[in-house]
């Protein structure tokens, strides 16, 4: 079942309401945590694949607490979405969910967030600030691929993985820390990152892929003891790591204790 209510367009499955569309043009949106169906309040708990993709005149979006899912591509190519609040039960972003929302400058991703899809802030050239779950596990491939406003990110200590092109092409991005928990940076993550100086690599990683940090201009490398000591350490390195560094000296620190 279909309806329209205040210019949201919904269906209704099972006892819960999905955000269809946006049936009016406006700046600013507030999703209802429910909606009157038939005489009873219906929770509002997922906002469907395209949704708000391109609403150029939206600035301003506002999701309850019963949001639990976005779906792929929801606010893609919203050139003006300036600011987006997301509910504290939302558990899953999809693909290219913020895609080319180039005017987004900040996001704050509450902690049962599980899954951040592919591409999903792809092309945020003004994205400053982002505040990532602590119950991530992946960072995905593109996820952030030319964020070129974005200048720190801190990543919760579960994720495992660092996806190809994951921060490519970030050319302000200072400061990263890298997770306790972190076993593979995969290829060209941090390719073009031309701002980083500075990287230390936790205990747990096993696998850098190529040109990971190509064009970085990283002059200062921070091993822990227990990483240092590894018999792979070399394979590691040599040809993964420092391939094309826009450095030609790197310091490496290496605790003694």
């Amino acid at each position: 079942m279909s309806s329209v209510i205040d210019g949201i367009g919904y269906d209704i499955n099972g006892g819960e309401a999905w955000v269809r569309s946006l049936e009016r043009s406006a700046p600013w949106v507030v999703i209802p945590p429910v909606v009157m169906q038939g005489g009873k309040d219906i929770p509002v708990t997922r906002i469907c694949k395209s949704a708000f993709r391109k609403q150029h005149c939206l600035e301003k979006v506002i999701l309850p607490h019963s949001v639990k899912m976005i779906h792929e591509s929801v606010f893609e190519s919203c050139q003006n979405l300036k600011t987006v609040q997301l509910g504290e039960s939302l558990q899953q972003i999809g693909k290219r969910a913020f895609k080319d929302c180039t005017s987004l400058e900040a996001i704050a991703i509450p902690d049962f967030v599980t899954s951040i899809g592919v591409n999903a802030f792809r092309n945020c050239g003004n994205l400053k600030s982002v505040r990532l779950p602590k119950f991530l596990t992946e960072i995905k491939e593109d996820t952030f691929w030319n964020c070129t406003s974005l200048e720190a990110i801190a990543m919760p200590d579960f994720v495992m993985s660092i996806g190809v092109n994951a921060f490519r092409n970030c050319g302000n991005l200072k400061s990263v820390r890298l997770p306790k928990f972190l076993t593979e940076i995969k290829k060209e993550a941090f390719l073009n990152c031309m701002s980083l100086e500075a990287i230390a690599i936790p205990d747990f990683v096993t696998s850098i892929g190529v040109n990971a940090f190509r064009n970085c201009e990283i002059k200062n490398v921070h091993f822990s003891k227990k990483f240092a000591s590894r018999p792979d350490r070399d394979d590691l390195f040599n040809a993964l790591f420092f391939a094309g560094l826009r450095t030609r000296e790197v310091l490496l620190r290496i605790p003694t204790k």
